[in-house]
């Protein structure tokens, strides 16, 4: 969906209407559910011609397929930061990251790692590293740790 030459603009709409959406980097078919009593699967390879579905209506299986759904949505990232807030991918992009440490610093952080951790980990001072993590919370507009983590994932930066 996502290559398609409209996507951004579409997502961009969606969003602006208020719909929720979320994204996960693979799924194991492609799955529409219809007021939680029917599910059609895709069985075949993909593209925009699907020959091969499956249309499953209520009982065990089609209660697997919700489940399977709710708990890929759960897990999946979301794109709004904050009710009725869509992040500006204009603010900052990939490329603003030109050091590939300040990467390396967001994935430690994520990872639960301390600045004094990271920090030793990249042989730097700790007042150097809470400088750099300063420099992406303003890069990114934010004074949270937390939101610095929703932008670098929403702007593509890990």
């Amino acid at each position: 969906m996502l290559d398609e030459p409209a996507a951004e603009k579409d997502l961009v709409a969606s969003l602006d209407r208020g719909q929720e959406i979320r994204m996960v980097q693979s799924l194991p078919a492609k799955l529409l559910i219809v007021d939680d009593s029917i599910a059609i699967v895709q069985l075949d390879e993909g593209g925009h011609a699907h020959s091969e579905i499956a249309v499953v209506r209520a009982g065990g299986l089609l209660d697997c397929l919700v489940f399977s759904f709710e708990s890929m949505w759960r897990s999946a990232m979301q794109l709004r930061e904050a009710p009725g807030r869509r992040v500006d991918p204009n603010l900052a992009s990939p490329k603003d990251l030109a050091d590939p440490a300040d990467r390396e610093v967001l994935m430690l952080l994520l990872a639960g790692y301390t600045d004094a951790a990271v920090a030793a980990r990249l042989g730097i001072s700790l007042r150097t590293m809470q400088r750099r993590v300063r420099r992406l919370m303003d890069l990114a507009g934010t004074d949270s740790r937390v939101l610095l983590g929703w932008h670098a994932r929403d702007r593509g930066w890990l």
